[in-house]
């Protein structure tokens, strides 16, 4: 159980972004000693109308309100703000966020990855800092109550909370929070967090024969890497593969294969449009690799909302870039078509 004490120097994170795709609005954060604030930062991302644009009809923009306006006016470089950030990680003891691991984390995480700022930098002094969820030692204690931020902020004090999603004040009633569940003896854990490259470490320690993890090579999960130069360009994008550990005619599964991301950047500005899986983005495998033996194939389907959980049922999967639900296929297993052929458009080559 981790214990608050007045030694700890802490830092609260909060962020709001966008998600189509995801990208980095606002990062902020407040660094406490003993008890008192001695450091407040908030930095809003400006990006260029070539690389990015908050779609402000889309859902995301009705919680975060960030227009492209502001944005532009009052907002810094990504650079700067990952940099600034990578500054004052130093000598920080105790991160703390709410629903930290999998939404602040991950959007800090693939934009410094985009600036040269992850590998060796933020990444490697965040495995060496404690991090507490309030969301996770909330829903320990009170498994039965909604474990959003305002909804543990009327719990823990009988009132509405303020200024919900913006990402200073969030910091603020984070930290408020903290402390009150301090009080009154919630448990609070280090999480562990396991970041894509960390996969292969573990695969590589339980797994065999795949040159990455060593997992048996099935006739039709197998990924000869091809690509001499870690790059192609299409479009005026370019696409490198992050991190790379392949080497030119290894051959890796399918695991291996999904968990690996691709960098696009715009060829014009030299600016990073996106991190997405290999699965999310059709023109890596015959760029990258080829494919040996039974091939899958991909089929979209046309389909409505309320069809989702039928599909779901059948193996179907969500294609969260293109919006859509599909299925795979091979061989040896098209009696899937018939599955899904209420879903599949008469246009559809099979």
């Amino acid at each position: 159980m981790g214990k608050h004490t007045k030694t700890n120097r802490i830092m609260i994170v909060d962020t709001e972004y966008d998600t189509m795709p995801k990208r980095l609005l606002a990062l902020a954060y407040i660094i406490y000693e003993n008890n008192k604030v001695i450091k407040e930062v908030v930095k809003y991302i400006k990006y260029s109308n070539e690389i990015f644009k908050v779609n402000e009809n889309a859902e995301a923009f009705k919680y975060h309100k960030l227009t492209n306006k502001f944005l532009q006016e009052n907002g810094e470089s990504i650079e700067t703000a990952i940099n600034t950030f990578n500054n004052d990680l130093t000598d920080i003891d105790l991160i703390i966020g709410q629903n930290i691991l999998s939404a602040d984390i991950q959007i800090i995480r693939k934009e410094a990855i985009g600036t040269s700022m992850w590998y060796g930098k933020i990444r490697e002094k965040i495995q060496k800092i404690q991090i507490y969820d309030t969301m996770y030692a909330f829903r320990l204690k009170v498994p039965e109550e909604k474990s959003s931020l305002d909804n543990i902020y009327k719990y823990l004090f009988d009132d509405e909370m303020e200024n919900h999603h913006n990402a200073m004040d969030d910091c603020k009633n984070t930290y408020k929070c903290y402390m009150k569940m301090i009080e009154t003896e919630y448990t609070f854990e280090n999480q562990i967090i396991k970041f894509t490259e960390d996969v292969f470490d573990d695969l590589t320690k339980i797994c065999k024969k795949c040159d990455i993890c060593e997992a048996k090579l099935l006739d039709n999960n197998i990924y000869k890497f091809i690509n001499k130069t870690n790059r192609f360009e299409e479009n005026d994008k370019s696409y490198i593969i992050c991190n790379n550990i392949l080497k030119e005619k290894q051959e890796i599964c399918k695991k291996c294969f999904n968990h690996h991301e691709v960098m696009i950047i715009n060829n014009n500005t030299t600016d990073m449009i996106d991190i997405v899986k290999f699965k999310n983005c059709e023109c890596i495998i015959d760029n990258f690799f080829e494919v040996i033996g039974d091939k899958e194939n991909t089929i979209y389907l046309k389909s409505s909302y309320a069809d989702k959980d039928d599909i779901k049922k059948l193996g179907g999967r969500w294609n969260s870039q293109k919006k859509v639900w599909y299925f795979t296929y091979t061989k040896s297993t098209t009696n899937r078509l018939d599955k899904f052929s209420k879903w599949i458009e008469k246009s559809t080559e099979v």
